[in-house]
Protein backbone atom coordinates (compact mmCIF):
# COMPACT_ATOMS: atom_id res chain seq x y z
CA UNK A 1 0.00 0.00 0.00
CA UNK A 2 1.29 3.45 -0.86
CA UNK A 3 0.85 6.58 1.20
CA UNK A 4 0.59 8.79 -1.84
CA UNK A 5 -0.84 8.91 -5.32
CA UNK A 6 0.76 10.35 -8.40
CA UNK A 7 -1.39 12.36 -10.77
CA UNK A 8 -0.51 14.28 -13.88
CA UNK A 9 -2.47 16.48 -16.25
CA UNK A 10 -2.87 15.01 -19.70
CA UNK A 11 -3.14 18.05 -21.95
CA UNK A 12 -4.43 17.95 -25.50
CA UNK A 13 -1.43 18.83 -27.63
CA UNK A 14 -2.77 22.15 -28.98
CA UNK A 15 -3.90 23.24 -25.51
CA UNK A 16 -0.49 22.36 -24.09
CA UNK A 17 1.28 24.33 -26.82
CA UNK A 18 -0.93 27.36 -26.21
CA UNK A 19 -0.29 27.09 -22.46
CA UNK A 20 3.48 26.94 -23.08
CA UNK A 21 3.38 29.88 -25.50
CA UNK A 22 1.34 31.95 -23.03
CA UNK A 23 3.72 31.07 -20.20
CA UNK A 24 6.78 32.07 -22.23
CA UNK A 25 5.08 35.37 -23.08
CA UNK A 26 4.34 35.98 -19.41
CA UNK A 27 7.94 35.19 -18.46
CA UNK A 28 9.23 37.67 -21.02
CA UNK A 29 6.83 40.35 -19.78
CA UNK A 30 7.92 39.64 -16.22
CA UNK A 31 11.54 40.46 -17.04
CA UNK A 32 13.29 37.26 -18.06
CA UNK A 33 15.42 39.11 -20.60
CA UNK A 34 16.42 41.69 -17.96
CA UNK A 35 17.35 38.87 -15.58
CA UNK A 36 19.57 37.21 -18.19
CA UNK A 37 21.09 40.57 -19.12
CA UNK A 38 21.92 41.15 -15.42
CA UNK A 39 23.41 37.66 -15.01
CA UNK A 40 25.60 38.25 -18.05
CA UNK A 41 26.70 41.68 -16.76
CA UNK A 42 27.66 40.10 -13.43
CA UNK A 43 29.93 37.66 -15.24
CA UNK A 44 27.88 34.49 -14.93
CA UNK A 45 28.79 32.26 -17.87
CA UNK A 46 26.04 30.63 -19.91
CA UNK A 47 27.94 27.35 -19.47
CA UNK A 48 26.77 27.04 -15.84
CA UNK A 49 24.36 24.10 -15.53
CA UNK A 50 21.69 26.29 -13.96
CA UNK A 51 21.89 28.73 -16.86
CA UNK A 52 22.16 26.14 -19.61
CA UNK A 53 18.42 25.53 -19.46
CA UNK A 54 15.44 26.41 -21.62
CA UNK A 55 14.93 30.14 -21.58
CA UNK A 56 18.31 31.15 -20.28
CA UNK A 57 20.25 29.40 -23.04
CA UNK A 58 18.28 31.06 -25.85
CA UNK A 59 18.47 34.52 -24.30
CA UNK A 60 22.22 34.26 -23.67
CA UNK A 61 22.57 33.43 -27.38
CA UNK A 62 20.47 36.48 -28.21
CA UNK A 63 22.62 38.72 -26.02
CA UNK A 64 25.71 37.24 -27.70
CA UNK A 65 24.30 38.43 -31.04
CA UNK A 66 23.58 34.95 -32.41
CA UNK A 67 19.82 35.49 -32.78
CA UNK A 68 17.34 38.32 -32.81
CA UNK A 69 14.96 38.52 -29.85
CA UNK A 70 11.96 37.21 -31.80
CA UNK A 71 13.94 34.12 -32.83
CA UNK A 72 15.11 33.57 -29.27
CA UNK A 73 11.55 33.69 -27.94
CA UNK A 74 10.39 31.28 -30.68
CA UNK A 75 13.23 28.93 -29.72
CA UNK A 76 12.22 29.10 -26.06
CA UNK A 77 8.69 28.08 -27.02
CA UNK A 78 9.89 25.27 -29.29
CA UNK A 79 12.40 23.94 -26.76
CA UNK A 80 9.79 24.13 -23.99
CA UNK A 81 7.45 22.01 -26.10
CA UNK A 82 10.23 19.48 -26.69
CA UNK A 83 10.98 19.38 -22.96
CA UNK A 84 7.30 18.84 -22.16
CA UNK A 85 7.21 15.94 -24.63
CA UNK A 86 10.25 14.33 -22.97
CA UNK A 87 8.60 14.73 -19.57
CA UNK A 88 5.41 13.10 -20.82
CA UNK A 89 7.38 10.20 -22.32
CA UNK A 90 9.25 9.72 -19.05
CA UNK A 91 6.18 9.75 -16.83
CA UNK A 92 4.11 7.53 -19.14
CA UNK A 93 6.46 4.69 -18.29
CA UNK A 94 5.45 4.91 -14.63
CA UNK A 95 2.33 2.85 -14.08
CA UNK A 96 1.68 4.58 -10.75
CA UNK A 97 0.78 7.84 -12.50
CA UNK A 98 -2.92 8.55 -12.89
CA UNK A 99 -3.43 10.71 -15.98
CA UNK A 100 -6.30 13.17 -15.88
CA UNK A 101 -7.32 14.76 -19.19
CA UNK A 102 -7.39 18.56 -19.14
CA UNK A 103 -8.12 21.14 -21.82
CA UNK A 104 -7.80 24.41 -19.91
CA UNK A 105 -6.85 26.04 -16.65
CA UNK A 106 -10.44 25.51 -15.49
CA UNK A 107 -9.94 21.77 -15.92
CA UNK A 108 -6.87 21.95 -13.70
CA UNK A 109 -9.06 23.31 -10.90
CA UNK A 110 -11.48 20.41 -11.41
CA UNK A 111 -8.54 18.02 -11.29
CA UNK A 112 -8.49 18.19 -7.49
CA UNK A 113 -11.96 16.68 -7.36
CA UNK A 114 -10.84 13.79 -9.56
CA UNK A 115 -7.76 13.24 -7.39
CA UNK A 116 -10.01 12.77 -4.37
CA UNK A 117 -11.99 10.16 -6.32
CA UNK A 118 -8.79 8.21 -7.05
CA UNK A 119 -7.66 8.05 -3.44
Amino acid sequence: MTDFIMVAPLWERLSLYKHIDDRVGAMMKSGLLDEVRWLKSEGYPSSLNALNTVGYRELFEHLDGKTILEEAVDLIKMNSRRFAKRQMTWFRRDERVHWIPVRSEVDIEKMAEKVLDIS
